[in-house]
């Protein structure tokens, strides 16, 4: 089980500083879009001021890791929460729920889908709302 310090330094278990064999990748916030490392988290990207909408239609694939089509899935950009709401990720379709332009239809869809029912309650427990 990997565990973050209070300096936000990763421990995995086996041995200081270890992230499963990997080095530790560090990121520059402030650095141009571009330079940062291949592995830059699908979360910083999709909320970064100069995502291109072909970029969050890449992350929404289903084939993309299910970490990039929830960061796809948060943004508020016109149709992601239509491609979010028929993803193969319970979690994905859960945060489609909350987007602002989401058909009627899928909406409803959502809310009886009972995958989705258990995610939103959970999320409503420990204090999230839906938009």
């Amino acid at each position: 089980m990997t565990t973050v310090d209070a300096h936000g330094n990763l421990h995995d278990g086996r041995g200081q500083f270890s992230t499963q064999g990997r080095p530790a990748v560090s990121y520059d916030l402030t650095a141009p879009a571009g330079s940062q490392p291949r592995e830059v988290p699908a979360a910083l990207r999709a909320s970064a001021p100069d995502v291109s909408y072909e970029e969050l239609i890449a992350m929404s694939s289903p084939t993309a890791p299910v970490t990039a089509r929830l960061a796809a899935a948060s943004t508020p950009y016109p149709g992601v929460a239509s491609r979010a709401a028929n993803d193969p990720d319970p979690l994905v379709r859960a945060i489609a729920r909350r987007g602002w332009d989401l058909s009627d239809e899928d909406a409803r869809r959502l809310d009886a889908d009972p995958e989705v029912r258990r995610i939103t309650a959970v999320m409503a427990g420990l204090g999230f709302r839906r938009s």
